[in-house]
């Protein structure tokens, strides 16, 4: 018997909704492992408010790898840091909803533990069986694992959010040891700045598309937005 990893996503300090969706998922692969016990695993820089805002959450613990070295995402950082923190968990899932950092490095993390990589994961069936989409989502597929570890990126939108009003969990930091020659540096992140939410936190969500005929159109589309 295994345990559950999550890895936790932030940005500015705040803790990113899709994490509790994914924390949803991890608790339906234990129950369905039986008797294992869900982790979550933070990396970056400053991450103090983030374990606050993670650890009523229901898991029994909370890593944090906060580190200088780790404050710009690097796939060769990060990587090690799930292993080490996987390893001394006995993690048999490891789990992220389905960013774009995490569909960057969660297989990286297959390929270091030789273990099968489920992508955008739709609902658990079973401890090594996922319904999952296929065919840009034309299709839904039932999926069956065969290795003894299982990486997956899940549909946040498919799990519902957990409650963080729980008894707080331990939290525990992770010794970091970033590697000695990294094969690429961070150079900058042109962030977008818009007073709008960001999609993936966003409570509702209005499009427009063909429909509108134009950019009178689409002020309309924003109009309603701001309405909501």
């Amino acid at each position: 018997m295994g345990n559950v990893l999550i890895l936790a996503e932030h940005a500015g300090g705040n803790l990113k909704k899709a994490t509790l969706s994914a924390i949803a998922f991890g608790n339906q692969m234990a129950e369905k492992i039986g008797g294992a016990e869900v982790h979550v695993l933070a990396i970056g820089s400053g991450l103090d408010g983030v374990a606050d805002q993670v650890k009523g959450s229901g898991v029994k613990a909370v890593h944090i790898a906060d580190h200088e070295g780790l404050a710009h995402y690097q796939n060769e950082c990060y990587a090690p840091v799930v292993e080490k923190v996987a390893d001394a968990i006995g993690a048999e899932v490891i789990a992220a909803a389905a960013s774009t950092m995490a569909k960057d490095l969660l297989p990286k993390v297959a390929c270091i533990k030789g273990a099968v990589m489920i992508s955008e994961a739709l609902a658990v069936v079973s401890a090594n069986s996922f319904k999952r989409p296929m065919w840009a989502g034309n299709a839904v597929a039932t999926v069956e694992v065969s290795s003894d570890i299982k990486v997956a990126t899940i549909r946040a939108t498919e799990f519902d959010p957990v409650s963080t009003d729980g008894a707080a969990a331990e939290v525990v930091k992770v010794e970091v040891s970033l590697p000695g020659e990294l094969k690429c540096q961070f150079d900058k992140f042109d962030a977008v700045v818009s007073e709008r939410p960001d999609l993936t936190e966003a409570d509702v969500v209005v499009s427009g598309g063909r429909g509108v005929k134009g950019e009178d159109g689409i002020k309309l589309i924003e109009g309603l937005a701001d309405k909501f």
